[in-house]
């Protein structure tokens, strides 16, 4: 399923590579994308591309929801 849901808090599977190139669009709340030392906040409405070889995992700072796309 490519729309995730995730409530306040949440992490969506610990860190981990994609199989594919890929890009997360927020459709509502916010998230916090981890790349190593790195981290990204991203608001409704923002998009993030990101290499499949990238270890990242996602955080939800508020109830949210977001779609991944492979590319």
């Amino acid at each position: 399923d490519p729309e995730m849901s995730r409530g306040l808090g949440d992490v969506y599977k610990e860190a981990h590579t994609s199989i594919a190139d890929a890009a997360v669009y927020v459709i509502d709340g916010e998230i916090e994308l981890h790349f190593d030392a790195e981290k990204f906040k991203l608001d409704k409405g923002e998009i993030l591309m990101f290499k499949k070889d990238k270890e990242h995992k996602v955080h939800a700072l508020k109830d949210s929801k977001f779609l991944l796309i492979k590319i």
